[in-house]
């Protein structure tokens, strides 16, 4: 069944032509309730580049291309050009895009095979590459004129079965490393803090925003993976590498805050792709 569309097309414009993002209708590679790993969650030591799918079945071209490159595995040149993706088919799109099908058991197309359709079959998912354990789709959606890996979910018509992003467990760590759980109404010292929250195992926020005393602190979104310095960083007020979102053990960033003597109010937003909120309001009262 059809997926409805989470965005008019004003509305989707709006989001993501300043970002300087190509616009299309891209299909889902596999049913959108088969995501497993979401972009940018933790995966493997480093962010998730794409959406990883799991289960065994038929994967789809995302959209009208043409074939670039297949991988295989058993390939005579896997041992100078080792792929993680497994068995892979690489497509080549409109704008400057790329999809990157990874993972798969089997390849339906050849390098030069030509054109695929959307919707065409391109293989059927399995063991192949760095998965979980489970037979694993990893799709990838690469612009190679911003050199920037995509967030999916911006390009893919209709909605990702998620679960809603749950904020708890709010720690301020402040510059000398102490850290604090915040409680509606606590007091604590004034001064700088990086703010993070429990990481999600079966969710990404699409965006993280804190405000303190009703001014924006930090925004933090999940729509690419740019490289600085040779790492894949997430952009927030700087760019922020894999170690920066998820440098405490099962936490992820939230923000750098500066809180003042006195009554503070501290309003922390999180988004989904289809701008679902959900948001965690605390009072705090700084010494």
């Amino acid at each position: 069944m059809k997926k409805r569309r989470i965005f008019s097309t004003g509305a989707f414009c709006a989001l993501f032509i300043g970002a300087g993002i190509p616009l299309c209708a891209f299909g889902w590679p596999r049913l959108a309730d088969t995501v497993a790993v979401f972009f940018a969650q933790k995966y493997g030591g480093t962010f998730n580049r794409g959406l990883v799918f799991n289960d065994p079945a038929e994967v789809a071209a995302a959209e009208d291309g043409q074939v670039l490159i297949t991988i295989r595995e058993d390939g005579a040149d896997n041992g100078l050009f080792p792929s993680t993706l497994g068995n892979a088919v690489i497509l080549s799109h409109k704008d400057h895009i790329l999809t990157v099908y990874g993972g798969l058991e089997k390849n339906s197309v050849d390098d030069g095979s030509g054109h695929a359709d959307k919707a065409a079959a391109i293989g059927i998912s399995g063991y192949s590459g760095w998965g979980t354990g489970r037979q694993s789709l990893q799709f990838q959606v690469i612009d190679t004129k911003i050199k920037a890996v995509i967030n999916p979910l911006i390009l893919i018509e209709g909605d990702a079965a998620a679960k809603k992003f749950v904020i708890k467990n709010v720690t301020a760590v402040s510059k000398n490393g102490n850290k604090t759980v915040l409680s509606n109404g606590m007091s604590i010292a004034a001064g700088t803090y990086v703010l993070y929250t429990d990481a999600s195992e079966i969710t990404m926020p699409y965006t993280t925003s804190v405000s303190v005393n009703g001014t924006l602190a930090e925004k933090t979104d999940y729509t690419a993976l740019k490289t600085a310095q040779e790492k894949l960083c997430v952009q927030g007020s700087a760019q922020y590498d894999f170690s920066a979102i998820y440098s405490d053990k099962g936490a992820m960033r939230l923000a750098e805050i500066l809180l003042v003597r006195g009554k503070n109010t501290l309003d922390i937003s999180v988004q989904d792709i289809g701008l679902h909120e959900t948001s965690f309001h605390l009072t705090l009262n700084a010494f």
